[in-house]
């Protein structure tokens, strides 16, 4: 997971990308607050989207740029107390 804090989706993914996205988000992840993105390139780079999961209580993952664990509650995507978090 790149990022879990992005209103708007990153400029050049890399295909398979992974963002969790933000409270208000814009553009192509309008409407898709704290719904996991996943980039799907396809076999041409300059055809690719953006598909969404809703995220189910138990999930977690490494956020990268925070090199932390969040867990998702059921409500919200939480970094339990103590270093590293989950």
């Amino acid at each position: 997971m790149l990022d879990k804090d992005l209103a708007t989706p990153p400029g050049s993914p890399e295909d398979g990308a992974a963002c969790i996205a933000a409270a208000s988000p814009a553009g192509a992840w309008a409407g898709q607050a704290g719904k996991i993105a996943f980039w799907l390139a396809g076999w041409l780079a300059s055809v690719g989207v953006w598909t969404f999961v809703t995220p189910q209580e138990g999930f977690f993952f490494h956020v990268s740029d925070e090199d932390i664990f969040y867990k998702y509650t059921g409500s919200a995507w939480s970094a339990p107390s103590g270093r590293g978090g989950v």
